[in-house]
């Protein structure tokens, strides 16, 4: 595949880039040593790295940014978005996020969330 091994050249990003399918695909690639590493929200990529026990795996400490996802609603259904905040506002004073997030990522967020009240 061409433009996959980074010589130091100047190469664009595109030229560089192996299309992977997701976190298991990109821990794999690692693994086999067809990529040297990842910057990712990787806490919810470590559940696929114990299929690997032959490598040493190395998660630097720092976060280099946090990012929000979001539920989009229609604009006018007040409706709906008074239930889903209310919802997620009870969902998350029961640190029911964390505990699910823990459950099928296998290891606890790097940030968990801090119930706060979305009631404009």
């Amino acid at each position: 595949m061409p433009g996959t091994r980074w010589s130091g050249g100047g190469e664009s990003a595109a030229e560089f880039q192996e299309p992977l399918g997701g976190g298991a695909d990109v821990i794999r690639a690692i693994a086999q040593g067809r990529a040297d590493g990842t910057i990712a929200i990787i806490d919810n990529w470590l559940k696929f790295t114990p299929n690997y026990p032959d490598v040493t795996w190395r998660v630097v400490p720092k976060t280099i940014y946090l990012g929000y996802w979001g539920i989009g609603v229609k604009r006018g259904n007040d409706s709906l978005r008074r239930w889903l905040n209310i919802w997620l506002y009870d969902h998350q004073s029961k640190n029911r996020h964390n505990v699910l997030w823990e459950k099928w990522f296998g290891s606890p967020p790097a940030f968990p969330v801090v119930p706060t009240p979305y009631f404009p």
